[in-house]
């Protein structure tokens, strides 16, 4: 990487996320980004969260989005239920 400054574009739809499980070293970048994707989408987890469906809508492969689920339930930043 250069010197080079790099800033953040703001757009008009933007979103609070407590910053704890960005802050969190057990999780990886992967992990931290889908927990504020899931965060800023609350819609998505009403009904449950399959990866498949997240992989649909781009959010990544589905292997490594069931691994960060995995990653984020462990840590406590996810909870499972039983259907």
């Amino acid at each position: 990487m250069t010197d080079e400054i790099i800033r953040v574009v703001k757009r008009e739809a933007m979103v609070a996320v407590p910053r704890q499980a960005l802050d969190d070293p057990r999780l990886s970048l992967a992990a931290k980004g889908l927990w504020a994707y899931l965060f800023a989408h609350p819609e998505l987890t009403a009904e449950g969260i399959e990866a498949d469906d997240l992989a649909r809508r781009g959010v990544g492969e589905a292997d490594e989005i069931r691994h960060c689920l995995k990653a984020l339930l462990q840590a406590g930043y996810l909870t499972e239920e039983s259907a």
